[in-house]
């Protein structure tokens, strides 16, 4: 725990920036994304490519958001869950 500690404390961890197999859920799924923006561009005018451009940008800034919600909201239940745990409780 105290060096995981201290990787986070320098900046040497980072749970986002993992790289993930093509042959995971995750691989496979990016792939599919990046394959139908592919197919997308193909067939647009340069005025839809660029409004499906800004699109996909918001849609990757909300994603964004959402994760670091998620993410705190997670931390924050586990300090709870481990609070608890450790709490003293006289009835018990």
């Amino acid at each position: 725990m105290r060096d995981l500690l201290k990787e986070l404390y320098f900046g040497n961890y980072s749970a986002s920036a993992c790289t993930e197999s093509p042959n995971t859920a995750y691989g496979r799924a990016l792939r599919k994304v990046c394959d139908l923006e592919d197919r997308m561009n193909a067939i647009l005018t340069p005025e839809q490519a660029k409004q499906f451009r800004e699109f996909a940008d918001a849609s990757v800034e909300l994603q964004a958001e959402a994760c670091r919600h998620d993410f705190m909201e997670g931390y924050r239940l586990g300090v709870r869950l481990i609070i608890e745990a450790v709490a003293e409780r006289p009835n018990e």
